[in-house]
């Protein structure tokens, strides 16, 4: 009876911790870089909307490596931003993020990249 509580229990366990990994919380982002300053080489960098885990997220991994990536391709002496943009619904980083694509057309050579 005690190995048949034992094996339950152990069951239980491993099951909840299999639930919560896979139910855990989702976010949405897209990411921007442009130059600092204005001058001659305005290109806007950027990528599509994506979702991950928000664990990920707050960890600070893709923020470095989007980083990363806006500081290898920067164009310009002044330096570029490097932004990540995050939100817990779909539909708020895909209106935003058309928001800023919109916006910044106008100023911008837009340059889809992967990360």
């Amino acid at each position: 009876m005690k190995l048949f509580l034992f094996i339950a229990a152990v069951f239980i366990l491993c099951s909840g911790s299999t639930v919560s990994s896979s139910n855990e919380e989702r976010c949405f982002y897209f990411c921007i870089s442009r130059p600092m300053k204005a001058d001659s080489t305005l290109v806007l960098l950027y990528t599509e909307v994506k979702d991950t885990t928000c664990t990920l997220l707050q960890s600070g991994a893709i923020a470095s490596k989007w980083g990363e990536l806006a500081d290898s391709r920067c164009q310009t002496t002044s330096g570029c931003t490097s932004d990540v943009n995050i939100y817990k619904a779909k539909g708020d980083a895909q209106k935003n993020f058309d928001n800023a694509i919109n916006r910044y057309r106008t100023y911008y050579k837009l340059e889809k990249v992967k990360l």
